[in-house]
């Protein structure tokens, strides 16, 4: 687990860096719809993780 961690801002810099026009799109979509709430959910080796 230590080793994953370590790895988090590396893998937060790829994800940024390779996916800037999407998140740039859905970030300017969620801010038109306006939505209520939004639910993120995720899977990884806390076996389930959701924010």
């Amino acid at each position: 687990m230590r080793r994953e961690i370590a790895e988090i801002p590396e893998a937060t810099t790829r994800l940024l860096e390779g996916s800037a026009k999407e998140l740039a799109e859905t970030g300017l979509h969620l801010k038109r719809a306006a939505p209520r709430f939004v639910t993120t959910v995720a899977r990884g080796s806390s076996d389930h993780a959701a924010s």
